[in-house]
């Protein structure tokens, strides 16, 4: 696969085509389903006051890098940001590097281009897809918000930033509110 992307429009000068083929979004999704990640990320937002939940798809390996640049060129032409790095993970194995794409808009279509093609992330992508849907903002009722975390947490073997647990973010959110004068149930 790795050949073919390489090939198309550098070796024989043609330009790639503007949308990703069926072939690259199924390799795609095959990376996904194989190394990456659909997860609901929290974080404290520097003011301390709220919390931030927000989607992420990320895919990573200590491998070659060579996938770096396939999957970068695809996510591009779907229109979606990402961003890279390389670190050591804790239980210090080989170096990973990761590809992560975090704005909804832009999770939201990865999650579209690769539904069709997901094999064994199908249940994560549907409930990537259900959070999306949500119209939801910090201070509102945050219990369907972590129903879908819970629900994607698990799924994935590691979930990112465990930290948070559904207790921790409805203590914050209780928290907010009793320091604003609503108390909420």
């Amino acid at each position: 696969m790795f050949k073919y992307l390489r090939s198309v429009g550098r070796v024989r000068g043609i330009g790639l085509p503007k949308e990703p083929t069926p072939v690259e979004l199924s390799w795609l999704a095959g990376l996904i389903d194989g190394d990456g990640c659909i997860c609901l990320t929290v974080s404290e937002r520097t003011d301390a006051k709220t919390l931030r939940i927000y989607p992420r798809v990320i895919i990573a390996m200590a491998h070659d890098k060579a996938w770096i640049e396939p999957v970068t060129d695809i996510l591009g032409r779907l229109g979606a940001t990402y961003y890279t790095r390389t670190y050591i993970p804790p239980d210090k194995r080989a170096a990973q590097t990761a590809v992560t794409v975090t704005r909804k808009k832009h999770v939201q279509t990865v999650i579209d281009a690769i539904r069709p093609y997901t094999v064994l992330k199908k249940e994560q992508v549907r409930l990537m897809g259900k959070y999306l849907k949500m119209k939801y903002s910090w201070p509102g009722d945050i219990r369907p918000v972590l129903d879908v975390l819970d629900e994607l947490r698990s799924y994935n073997q590691t979930s990112c930033h465990i930290k948070w647990s559904r207790k921790k973010v409805l203590d914050h959110w209780h928290e907010y509110h009793r320091r604003r004068g609503k108390p909420k149930d």
